[in-house]
């Protein structure tokens, strides 16, 4: 009877491993971006999206100020591993004039043109709606542990388009700046 036990709670245990790779929402590529199975990302080509007059899409936006849910200001560059080998330190949004953004991360170098290069591995690719008011909202896919989400991020653009904030919950969670890139910089296809 032991036995038996023993071998049902293998099975179930097996059958819990597998379930858990046949149910993730997703796979990362060969650039080593995850990529969700079935896509299905709301604002993608959203009808009536207007880009704001203000905002830069040709230059990118760095953060510069996080807060956490009481207002208090959060010891920037946040630093947190992505992977061991990478210390990622600095962040930046990337809009285009499509509908589509992207946001990676760099070391404390800064960035590089690489950077905005769509298929490396720091590199989140999105989409944004605007009614072409200074409101946008931004959705990525997000991930862990081979499940994901898709999340949504209220922004509001400054009336001369060199800030970006990131509200949640009436509060500002973080402030963008924007950084003028050099004008010899190759530009990179936007592929989704």
């Amino acid at each position: 009877m032991v036995k038996i036990n023993v071998l049902i709670i293998l099975l179930i245990a097996l059958g819990s491993i597998h379930s858990c790779r046949f149910l993730s929402s997703g796979y990362d590529n060969e650039y080593g971006q995850f990529v969700p199975k079935h896509p299905h990302y709301w604002l993608k080509d959203k009808k009536n999206h207007k880009t704001p007059k203000n905002l830069d899409t040709i230059n990118i936006y760095k953060q510069h100020y996080t807060f956490d849910q009481n207002g208090m200001e959060l010891s920037y560059p946040v630093e947190f591993y992505v992977n061991p080998e990478v210390l990622i330190n600095l962040y930046y949004l990337k809009f285009y004039s499509n509908g589509r953004c992207a946001s990676f991360g760099t070391t404390l170098k800064g960035v590089d043109y690489r950077d905005l290069y769509p298929k490396n591995s720091n590199f989140t690719k999105g989409y944004y709606y605007s009614k072409g008011d200074m409101d946008i909202c931004i959705e990525r896919f997000t991930y862990g542990e081979s499940l994901g989400d898709y999340i949504r991020w209220k922004y509001v653009v400054s009336s001369e388009g060199d800030t970006i904030k990131r509200i949640s919950k009436n509060k500002v969670r973080s402030i963008y700046v924007r950084e003028l890139l050099p004008k010899d910089w190759k530009k990179y296809p936007v592929d989704w």
